[in-house]
C-alpha cells in the first residue's frame, strides 16, 4: 500500500452519513495515534470508501461527527493550551452512540472524554510495570479501526526438581 503525498493544509472534501463537510487534514490528524488521524496521514488514503463524487465517505451520525469535528476545530485555533475548548453535549439519547464514535476513533485520551459525557481532566500518564504492561496500539491494514495488541506470552520455566 502505497503513501499518500498529502500536507496538513490539504483540504479533505467528507461525506459522513450523507452529510457533506470539509475541513484541513491537519484538523482531522491532530490527535497523534487516533485511528481518524491514522485515517488521514495519507497512508491509508487509497483503502478510505469514496462516494460518487469522490469524497471520503464516513458511515457515521453526522451531528455526532460534527461535534468532534468542531471540537477539533476550535483545538486547532486555541491560543492558550490551558483554556482548552469544550466538548459539546450530545443529545441526551444520542449520549451512548456519542462515547461509542469516540471510542471508535481512538480519540478518548485526547478529548478526555469520560463517562458522563464532559470534557474531563487528562489522566496522568502510565508507564509500563511488571505488573501492568502498556500495551501499544496498532491499526488495521484494511482501515478497520485500532485493534488491540496483545502481549507476547513467554513460555514458564519448569518447575524445578
Amino acid at each position: 500500500m502505497a503513501r499518500v503525498l498529502t500536507a496538513d493544509t490539504d483540504l479533505v472534501y467528507l461525506n459522513v452519513g450523507g452529510t457533506n463537510l470539509t475541513t484541513k487534514r491537519s484538523t482531522l490528524t491532530q490527535a497523534r495515534g487516533s485511528t481518524l488521524a491514522a485515517w488521514f496521514s495519507g497512508r491509508w488514503e487509497d483503502c478510505l470508501d469514496r462516494d460518487d463524487q469522490g469524497r471520503t465517505f464516513l458511515d457515521f451520525d453526522p451531528d455526532l461527527f460534527q461535534l468532534i469535528l468542531s471540537f477539533l476545530r476550535s483545538c486547532a485555533i486555541c491560543s492558550n493550551p490551558d483554556a482548552r475548548p469544550k466538548l459539546a453535549r450530545a443529545d441526551a439519547s444520542k449520549q451512548q452512540a456519542f462515547k461509542d464514535l469516540i471510542k471508535y476513533l481512538g480519540l478518548e485520551d485526547y478529548l478526555g472524554y469520560g463517562c458522563d459525557n464532559r470534557l474531563q481532566p487528562p489522566s496522568p500518564p502510565t508507564f509500563a510495570t511488571a505488573t501492568a504492561p502498556v500495551l501499544p496500539r496498532v491499526y488495521d491494514p484494511r482501515c478497520c479501526g485500532p485493534l488491540a495488541v496483545r502481549e507476547t506470552q513467554h513460555p514458564q520455566e519448569p518447575p524445578s526438581q
